[in-house]
């Protein structure tokens, strides 16, 4: 290997300069010269770095290096660059020379382009025309410059495996001894050389290349940056408003983002994400974002399928994530590029005739329209890279006033970036103090850090426990929670409520009969975890299925404390068998679903006697499982001394369709209901009783009337049903007889599923 400390030691700009000359002023003073701050990573600055000449290239920095923020007018070649992004590569000089000059030459192809778009703005044209060539470009740049970012830095930059800590870890190391390498750096170098050389063809073969070429999950993530949203070019509308860099702002998105809370420290560790938006700033006065699919387009909805499609992918995310109409950037007014081989016609593309088709596609062009925005957009944007400032040294903005609008726009605004003062990241909190201190530096009133939402640790020993519970809470500690146990569990719930919808997604195009026990394996095993984390993983089920059609108004997926069937199962716990409590839960949860949704199967729908009826038995009597010792006991009873009436039933009513199985079910329910609240008065009482009797047979066990008469018109008179399958007299009757049996009392049991 040569000897790396031969190889000379360079900058490496993560930020093109091309980009940030546009951000850039020359330098003016009274002076011949002037000295420059200190250089952002403390080290001595060199002769030739010394001094500022006039009319040299500066920008307007936010210096947050320290432990107080200032601005300061910093050599724009000085700013957003890695000291040394090969010190720590086995890659040879020549190597790492081949790679700097693609880098080179990929960035004056892109800057051709980006001038264009400047000249255009500029001019006052409403947009420009790129080349489907130009347009591949311009995505695969954009991608270079966030591989190549402070964040890959960071991630591969290890002399060996042992200080690598992605989760990806045991992939990579993998790949490494397939591949012969030594250092994760060397890994990250040569994707970047990969894919850099790779041409982006029109049939997409480029992704099955990567793939073959590169670190897999890399090369994914490549494709999918490329591919996965559309590209918009955004301006501001008001003179007044500009955008400004962040040193991360080409590698962070705005979209929803999961973590998981350490009980015990508070600590957050993040679990995943969906990204809606992604941004680069071409200048203080264009911007272009890369916008995520979900979010509707009224020409593409007008074709079914785009449009079904588009919303079971939008209902996958909302049920993981939350309403898409809730976020950010949902109402940002921009739409995918115009192009030469499509046109609206009514309302919907068309294709335009000689131009559809593969064979045509490096003929097409798409029409890229600046679109203007609202200051509270361009606010929201730049918001975005402040709220992710905290892992970056600098910030450059080119008018002051601009930026000291959109900071105090920023610490202001606690409905999208809430701020607390108890943060449990002392990094956060330290760089919002800094902006905090900023305001006062660029002569408007400081902002101290509000009490706005605090961590969820925090928040959860706020939660009043004991006889000032919530009614959530009363539940969640009669099912043994605790406040020091909440936050645990409710993170393991959406783990659980994100499985069961990862599994579905996955096996899509399987044998639906695969599937179906694949989900039912799933649930076997959720309902053996602690009834608590049942509970909680119940209310995100409902509330998601209910939310998805229409039903439910949203509360917080998280801590939602809307009354559920479940709950009234929960309260009554002390009756129910502790092994049987959470299916007993997860039926009522299912069954509310399956009755608030639009028709399908009703479990409550009148029962006739033909072929429709015998299938509501049938599927009725899936609902059951048995749970309370108390009902169970009196149902043993009374099902055996049902059996006499219902044989006589069954034979004067001479319906070929009906079995003994499902007559006893049902008659056997409907014995039950009318001894319920008595057999149970002595161990719950008042509303908790009338509530457990309403879900018990109305959700879990439906115990429904028998419409036969109309099914009998051929039959005897004397063989006519009543619309009770047992009067109350019957029932007294059958109860009397059941007592005296002591074969129902060993034999017979209320359910079947048992």
């Amino acid at each position: 290997m040569e000897n790396q400390d031969a190889v000379p030691k360079q900058s490496q700009h993560y930020v093109p300069q091309f980009l940030l000359q546009n951000f850039s002023h020359p330098f003016q003073t009274d002076a011949e010269d002037a000295t420059p701050p200190a250089s952002q990573d403390g080290s001595p600055q060199r002769k030739d770095q010394t001094k500022i000449r006039r009319g040299e290239l500066v920008v307007n920095r936010v210096d947050l290096s320290s432990e107080t923020a200032f601005i300061t007018e910093t050599p724009m070649k000085s700013v957003f660059g890695h000291f040394d992004m090969f010190q720590k590569t086995n890659l040879s000089r020549n190597q790492q020379n081949r790679i700097k000059q693609k880098l080179s030459r990929l960035e004056s192809d892109a800057s051709a382009i980006f001038r264009r778009m400047l000249t255009a703005f500029t001019a006052g044209d409403q947009g420009l025309w790129l080349t489907r060539e130009e347009r591949n470009l311009v995505r695969k740049f954009l991608f270079i410059t966030k591989y190549r970012g402070s964040a890959m830095y960071k991630r591969y930059c290890h002399e060996n495996m042992a200080t690598y800590v992605d989760e990806d870890k045991e992939h990579l190391q993998t790949y490494m001894k397939q591949k012969g390498f030594s250092r994760p750096s060397d890994v990250w170098l040569d994707n970047l050389e990969k894919f850099i050389d790779v041409q982006m063809d029109v049939g997409m073969n480029w992704g099955q290349q990567l793939l073959e070429r590169t670190y897999a999950i890399d090369a994914n993530w490549a494709f999918m940056d490329c591919q996965a949203s559309y590209m918009a070019i955004c301006t501001p509308s008001a003179s007044d408003a500009e955008f400004f860099i962040s040193g991360n702002c080409y590698e962070i998105f705005e979209g929803a983002q999961q973590f998981h809370v350490d009980s015990e420290s508070g600590k957050s560790t993040y679990i995943q994400g969906s990204i809606f938006h992604e941004f680069a700033p071409v200048s203080p006065r264009l911007l272009i974002v890369l916008r995520s699919p979900l979010f509707s387009c009224s020409e593409e909805d007008a074709d079914a399928q785009v449009k079904a499609d588009r919303e079971m992918w939008r209902f996958m995310h909302e049920a993981q994530f939350g309403r898409l109409s809730e976020t950010l950037l949902d109402d940002l007014p921009v739409s995918k590029a115009r192009n030469n081989y499509s046109e609206v016609v009514n309302g919907v593309l068309r294709p335009v005739h000689g131009m559809a088709g593969p064979s045509h596609q490096r003929r097409h062009s798409f029409f890229f329209k600046f679109f203007p925005l609202e200051t509270t957009h361009v606010n929201r944007i730049n918001g975005v890279f402040l709220a992710s400032a905290s892992s970056c040294s600098s910030l450059v903005f080119q008018s002051k006033t601009a930026f000291r609008a959109s900071l105090a726009w920023f610490m202001a605004n606690s409905k999208y970036f809430p701020k607390y003062a108890g943060y449990n990241n002392s990094i956060e909190l330290g760089c919002l103090k800094k902006f905090s201190a900023l305001l006062t530096q660029l002569d408007m009133k400081n902002r101290p850090l509000g009490k706005g939402t605090p961590s969820m640790r925090e928040a959860v020993e706020n939660i009043p426990d004991g006889n000032d519970a919530t009614p959530f809470m009363q539940v969640y500690q009669m099912l043994g929670g605790s406040k020091e146990t909440l936050v645990k569990d409710m993170d393991q719930a959406a783990r659980m409520f994100n499985l069961r919808i990862k599994i579905d997604v996955w096996s899509r195009g399987i044998d639906e009969q695969v599937r179906q026990r694949n989900r039912d394996a799933l649930i076997e095993h959720f309902l053996t975890m602690p009834r608590r984390r049942v509970w909680l993983y119940l209310k995100r089920w409902k509330l998601t299925s209910l939310l998805h059609e229409g039903t439910a108004q949203r509360g917080h997926m998280n801590n939602s404390p809307v009354e559920g069937p479940e709950d009234v199962i929960a309260r009554a716990c002390k009756v129910i068998k502790p092994d049987r409590l959470n299916q007993l839960m997860y039926w009522a949860a299912g069954n509310h679903i399956a009755k608030t949704r639009p028709p399908g199967f009703d479990p409550w729908a009148p029962i006739t006697a033909d072929s429709r009826g015998a299938q509501q038995f049938a599927m009725l009597n899936e609902f059951a499982f048995s749970s309370i010792p108390q009902i169970e006991h009196f149902a043993s009873i009374g099902s055996s001394g049902a059996l006499a009436l219902i044989d006589e039933y069954m034979s004067l009513a001479q319906l070929p369709l009906w079995t003994r199985d499902p007559f006893l079910e049902m008659s056997t329910r409907m014995i039950v209901k009318s001894h319920f609240r008595r057999l149970l008065s002595g161990d719950l009482e008042g509303q908790a009783l009338d509530a457990l009797a309403e879900v018990f047979f109305e959700l879990v066990y439906p115990a429904q009337y028998f419409n036969l008469n109309a099914q009998l018109s051929n039959v005897n008179k004397k063989a006519d049903l009543p619309f009770t399958i047992l009067s109350d007299q019957q029932v007294s009757k059958v109860s009397a007889h059941a007592s005296d049996n002591d074969r129902g009392r060993q034999n017979a049991r209320l359910l079947k599923a048992e």
